[in-house]
């Protein structure tokens, strides 16, 4: 009887573990334009705090394994970074809006670069 007890002990605490690291899922999602929902291939998609990260393809969408209390992290280049906890979301779109304040206008000459301000005229 004791060794019923002692197995069912081992069981559940087996269990216990099991459930502990099934909790990583994969989400699957699209990343795109907040002005017009175009698709952004190549959006950087991180899980916050990791290394762990992934790429969107050529039609914005991307797929990583996470697990229900990770944040994902969106960047791309030209667009405000944004992030959002995953909860119970399998399926999850991040709409980026532009950040025309990290981008700066620059000309390109023929043996440097200027920025448009210093010309004159057309």
């Amino acid at each position: 009887m004791n060794e019923q007890k002692l197995l069912t002990v081992f069981l559940v605490l087996l269990l216990g573990v099991q459930f502990s690291f099934a909790q990583q899922k994969t989400v699957q999602g699209t990343v795109v334009t907040a002005d017009d929902g175009l698709p952004l291939p190549g959006a950087s998609v991180v899980v916050a705090g990791t290394s762990r990260g992934t790429q969107t393809d050529f039609d914005g969408k991307f797929s990583i394994s996470v697990s229900s209390d990770e944040t994902l992290t969106v960047s791309y280049v030209g667009f405000k970074t944004i992030s959002r906890v995953i909860g119970d979301a399998s399926q999850i779109t991040f709409s980026l809006e532009a950040d025309s304040e990290s981008l700066d206008e620059v000309i390109v000459t023929a043996y440097g670069t200027s920025t448009k301000e210093a010309f004159t005229g057309s």
